[in-house]
């Protein structure tokens, strides 16, 4: 089962997170830059969708969030391999890792 699932040609609209850390506290995300990355399922170098996050209240509740650009996501159904890549001055940290699924909307 997949953590997300986004609708094939969908855009416009925000993914949201609330990062955490490894033991459920939330992290601040004020002295970070939050990335967004997609990529095929097993195959990191197939990039889907990649972006830079908009933090909510200055990042010290943990919460972020991509907005889904047209250029988004594959052509066809798949699994994505996806994670949130946390930036700041000597520090990067790629531990928040989620799964996709794109899906045909009728």
């Amino acid at each position: 089962m997949s953590d997300l699932i986004v609708k094939l040609g969908d855009k416009g609209y925000n993914i949201n997170f609330i990062v955490q850390d490894f033991d459920g506290t939330v992290k601040n995300l004020a002295a970070y830059t939050v990335t967004f990355k997609a990529w095929k399922h097993g195959d990191p170098n197939t990039i889907r969708a990649s972006g830079v996050c908009t933090q909510v209240g200055g990042g010290t509740g943990g919460l972020c969030y991509y907005t889904v650009l047209v250029t988004d996501f594959p052509a066809a159904p798949e699994d994505l391999d996806c994670e949130l890549e946390l930036t700041a001055v000597g520090l990067i940290d790629s531990s928040y890792s989620y799964t996709i699924q794109v899906q045909v909307s009728p």
